[in-house]
């Protein structure tokens, strides 16, 4: 992925129109998960539907790093399937219908 990366440099030596090379080090974020952040529930959990039941059960999660519309998440196993959209009057335990 590409972001933009703003540095600030100074020196004797530096004139305008100059090009300088450099590295920036960075950590990759492994197992992660971005989902919208109005998923989260009370801040550190999310709807997981649990298909031996057909019900919702809510998964701690553990918050990685935050957006202004999503949230990267770890704590999800794979092929968790997760509650697309918030609605009044969910609960955990609910009965569902995946569609």
């Amino acid at each position: 992925q590409s972001i933009k990366v703003f540095i600030q440099v100074g020196g004797a030596g530096l004139r305008e129109n100059m090009f300088l090379t450099g590295e920036v080090e960075a950590n990759a974020l492994a197992s992660v998960v971005e989902l919208p952040r109005r998923l989260l529930v009370d801040g550190d959990k999310i709807y997981a539907f649990q298909p031996a039941d057909s019900s919702l059960r809510l998964q701690p999660v553990q918050i990685m790093r935050t957006n202004q519309n999503t949230v990267f998440l770890r704590g999800l196993p794979d092929g968790t399937q997760v509650l697309a959209e918030q609605f009044t009057g969910i609960f955990e335990g609910i009965k569902v219908k995946v569609q």
